[in-house]
Order: C-alpha cells, then structure tokens, then sequence
C-alpha cells in the first residue's frame, strides 16, 4: 500500500496507458463488427421481398378504345336546339299571338300548288249585224269578270280591247274567213263560220299554305295577292308547271313547282 501511496500516479499512469492499450486491440474487432453489422443492414433492405401493386383497372381505357373503333353518327335535323333553334314565330292578324315551336318553316317556300287549270280564249263568228260582224267571244284570262265573256260587232280596221278585224275574205255579206289581230299581240287568228277558235292564254292555280292550317287559296290568278304569316305576296307568273310568288317586302321571288 505504501508503495502505491508513493507512486499513485505511475500507477494510475499505468492503468490508463494498460486501458488504451486494450481499447485499440479491442478497435478492430469493433469496427468489423460494426462493418457487418451494416452489411448484413443493408443486405436486409436490398434483398426484402417487395410487395406486388395491385391490377390496374384498365376497363375504362379499354371501353373507350372500344368506342373508337366505331365511328360515331351524329344527328344534326331532329329534337335537339343546337342547330335547330326554336322557333318563335307570329300568327297572321287578327289573333298575332307568338307561337313557340309549333310551325318549323313558313313563307312562300311552303306554298303547295293543289292544282293548275288553263285558262282560255275563245272565239266564234256568229253573223251579220247590218253591215257589223258579230263575234262571240270568251276570254277566260281577263282580269274584270265583265270582261270574260260577251259579244263584239266587229268593222274592218276598227280597234277593240281584246282584237281587231284586219281582213274579211270571201263576199262581205257572207265571208268564209275572218282574219284578226289580237291587242296583246302573237299570230293572226282566223275565224271560219261555224267553227271555234280556241287557245290558251294563262293559267289559275289553287294553292295550299299548311303553316296556317292548310289554308286555301283557290283560283289565284296572276297579279293575285297573297298573305303568308303576316307578310304581303303576289302571284306573278303561273305557267302549267309552276307558281311564282314575289314578296313585297324583300322583292324575292320564289317558285313553287306542280307536282299533280
């Protein structure tokens, strides 16, 4: 004891100096165990199972490559308002209530010719009237009514409305040719005792506007006037195919073709 009191401090020396000796002998062996022990760590991580995803849903994707594969249609003519707007439209007066939807087209363009007739002129020698030849005659086309029908005492060279007696052939008192010049013009017209001159020479039609609860327009004739959902028309040709329609307001004609 007495030698450990006189020399503490060597020996304290010498534990110290005895314990680090043994910490570096005992080192390496720590840090190879450290080293394995990160090895085997990181050998854990790298080689743990990892879990398997789950199936993707793919059956929206392959709906749609489905649909592609089928060219799709679309419909641009019936109830929907994309292309085909509703339609607000005015009922003829007195009434000129709107109506929303109900009529999808109107004007002349709906016009339907119901039928187209002849309309002709006739013409017959009826006599002598002292020195005057009586000439029956029918004129179905004449715009008056008074005018449509009648008599005329015809005289050489003296003008009338409807003809003019231009050359009698045969003896005056009993000819066997009257040969006339129509006021409105064409080709000389012959009449011979007891035979009727007849051609045409227009044409009235009757007309349906089905906008209008198929409203009737009968025996329209040229120059007649129309009215279609408020708005004014006149007829201004009819020929024996087909109506032509002018409207007042734009100055557009439309022509409505017979299909008996």
């Amino acid at each position: 004891m007495e030698f450990i009191k006189k020399n503490y401090e060597k020996v304290l020396l010498v534990v110290v100096l005895s314990a680090l000796t043994i910490g570096v002998c005992l080192l390496p062996f720590y840090l190879s165990h450290k080293r394995q022990d990160l090895a085997d760590k990181r050998t854990e991580k790298l080689m743990t199972k990892v879990k398997e995803l789950a199936a993707l849903d793919m059956a929206a994707f392959e709906g749609s490559a489905k649909r592609a594969q089928t060219p799709v249609q679309y419909e641009y003519t019936r109830n929907h308002n994309l292309f085909n707007p509703i339609l607000w439209q005015k009922t003829p007066p007195p009434e000129s209530r709107l109506i929303k939807g109900e009529i999808k087209k109107q004007g002349p363009e709906t016009l339907e010719v119901v039928e187209i007739r002849p309309l002709y002129l006739r013409m017959a020698y009826e006599g002598m009237s002292g020195t005057r030849y009586t000439i029956g005659y029918t004129n179905e086309a004449a715009v008056k009514s008074s005018q449509r029908s009648g008599q005329h005492l015809a005289i050489r060279d003296e003008k009338w409305d409807l003809f003019t007696l231009r050359e009698v052939k045969g003896a005056p008192e009993k000819p066997t040719e009257l040969v006339f010049e129509l006021t409105e013009g064409g080709p000389a017209v012959s009449l011979f005792p007891g035979k009727v001159y007849e051609r045409v020479e227009g044409y009235e039609s009757d007309l349906r506007y089905p906008p209008e609860q198929n409203k009737l327009f009968r025996k329209q004739r040229r120059d007649s006037k129309l009215q279609l959902g408020g708005d004014k028309y006149k007829i201004v040709a009819i020929t024996a195919s087909n109506v032509v329609v002018f409207a007042e307001e734009n100055q557009k004609k439309t022509t409505i073709n017979y299909k008996p």
